[in-house]
């Protein structure tokens, strides 16, 4: 199984997901008014749930269940953390109330994942050439 693959599709995947969410939003005139917002937004997380822990168990690179496990446990919290801070920083940020600045706290970290994933795809792929 190619979890570094997995990784990049799953985050990009996410990355759509969550920006034609904002698009409903923004089509239908604000939050809460399109049927499109929920299943989007579901849709974008299970796919960042997925780019993440896929993600993880690519970067260890032990085939023992705990090191996995160890890892998924890690990104988890990582990703948690570094979306708390991304989220506390916009809202320091945001010179409005405009739904827009809600939306950037799924961008940020779904980007940064696919970003990641990329870069390590790209190095493994150069790797093995």
């Amino acid at each position: 199984m190619d979890t570094t693959r997995i990784a990049v599709i799953a985050a990009a995947s996410a990355v759509v997901s969550w920006a034609l969410k904002g698009v409903a939003i923004w089509a239908a005139g604000g939050p809460g008014n399109s049927p499109l917002e929920g299943p989007l937004f579901f849709i974008g997380l299970v796919c960042f749930v997925v780019a993440v822990c896929s993600f993880a168990m690519s970067v260890v690179g032990r085939p023992e269940w705990w090191a996995k496990g160890a890892a998924v446990a890690g990104a988890v919290i990582t990703v948690a953390a570094f979306a708390m801070v991304s989220g506390l920083a916009v809202d320091q940020l945001a010179t409005t109330a405009h739904w827009v600045w809600g939306e950037i706290t799924l961008w940020l970290p779904a980007l940064a994942v696919l970003a990641g994933s990329s870069r390590y795809a790209s190095r493994q792929s150069m790797r093995t050439a």
